[in-house]
Formats: C-alpha cells, sequence, structure tokens
C-alpha cells in the first residue's frame, strides 16, 4: 500500500507513517526525513507500507515529529480477488 502525501512550511521533519489494525497492532511503519532548507511549499512525502495479508478495518496514522502532529485517516481494507 501507499500512502501519499504533502508537507509545506517546515524547514526539517521527521514524518512516521503507521499502519494500524483494529486492535492497535501496528501492521507496518516507515520513517521519512524532510530536509527543506528553502521552506518550499507543497514538498511531496511517500510511504509503502506492507499489508501483511490483513483484511479488515485499520487507520493511516501520520505523525510530524518536530511539529508535534498526528493525523488519523481510518480506511478498510478488502481482499482482491484472483
Amino acid at each position: 500500500m501507499v500512502v501519499q502525501g504533502r508537507v509545506s512550511g517546515v524547514r526539517d521533519e521527521i514524518i512516521t507513517v503507521k499502519l494500524i489494525d483494529d486492535r492497535q497492532t501496528i501492521l507496518d511503519q516507515q520513517t521519512i526525513a524532510i530536509h527543506n532548507p528553502y521552506l518550499v511549499d507543497d514538498l511531496p512525502f511517500r510511504a509503502e507500507l506492507a499489508i501483511h495479508h490483513f483484511v479488515g478495518l485499520a487507520i493511516i496514522e501520520v505523525n510530524f515529529a518536530q511539529l508535534g502532529l498526528e493525523q488519523t485517516i481510518a480506511i478498510n481494507l478488502v481482499g482482491a480477488a484472483g
């Protein structure tokens, strides 16, 4: 699963993207270092998270270490036929 986003107005940031199941177990996570010395707006980031055959309700959690922010998105992972 690919999670993409954009960040603006930060010089340096550590972003942690987590995939968490409905039992609060972290299925996968990726840490991304943003280095933005010129304060470029709308800087993209991308994380690739392994689903590990999980099917069901989960959340994607994005943490911004320097800013002290956390954003969550509820998702439903379904199996693919074939």
